[in-house]
């Protein structure tokens, strides 16, 4: 134990030859800056919601309204619906409005909807019509985020963290992708669609946040 005293060096990790510290140590790094820290906390609750909701709508729809198939197929199209038609549109409106206050308003909505969903099924009103509007106008305030949320994170952190950056919203959104169905269904199992769509909106509160 002595024959490394005053001996030993520890050891720094080497920068790369661009001047930037290893990749691992990038993506640690880069959580000590509150601004992304944030960003990212709110992108990976969104995301782990969002798939979390799209188990719970689909049991819905079969299992509560008993949708024809049809009906079924509609609905599950229907997130997808404003990306085809208002893509474009939203595109050009992000570069006129304040990409962060787009961010917060999109979750204070998502709030509202989620809430809705446990109403609704305990007052037995919900029906399949109902559901399309509030799965098409979660579809629409999705399609915000995410056009305000892309263009952002350069202002988030500098130009050399962006690589870094962009790993840990790729990591973030292949957990929710991975973990999210099963969790989705871990919770309709445990609490039932009521408290998940609750827990949802508490989720996008939070995000908003």
């Amino acid at each position: 134990m002595g024959g490394c005293a005053g001996r030993c060096v520890r050891r720094h990790p080497r920068p790369r030859a661009d001047g930037l510290l290893p990749r691992p140590l990038e993506r640690d790094v880069i959580l000590h800056q509150p601004a992304f820290a944030a960003f990212w906390g709110a992108q990976t609750i969104r995301a782990l919601g969002g798939t979390v909701a799209g188990v719970a709508f689909q049991v819905l729809i079969v299992t509560v309204l008993e949708a024809t198939p049809l009906q079924i197929s509609v609905l599950s199209a229907l997130s997808v619906v404003p990306y085809l038609f208002l893509g474009l549109i939203v595109g050009a409106l992000m570069d006129r409005w304040r990409r962060q206050r787009t961010l917060v308003i999109t979750s204070a909505a998502r709030v509202l909807l989620f809430s809705t969903i446990p109403v609704l099924l305990l007052t037995d009103s919900l029906d399949v019509w109902t559901l399309a509007a509030v799965i098409l106008t979660l579809g629409v305030l999705t399609l915000f985020a995410d056009s305000a949320a892309q263009p952002l994170l350069p202002r988030l952190v500098p130009r050399s963290s962006l690589v870094a950056a962009n790993a840990r919203l790729a990591q973030s959104q292949t957990v929710a992708e991975t973990a999210g169905p099963a969790l989705g269904g871990a919770l309709l199992t445990l609490v039932g669609a009521p408290l998940v769509f609750a827990i949802e909106a508490v989720g996008a509160a939070v995000a908003a946040i």
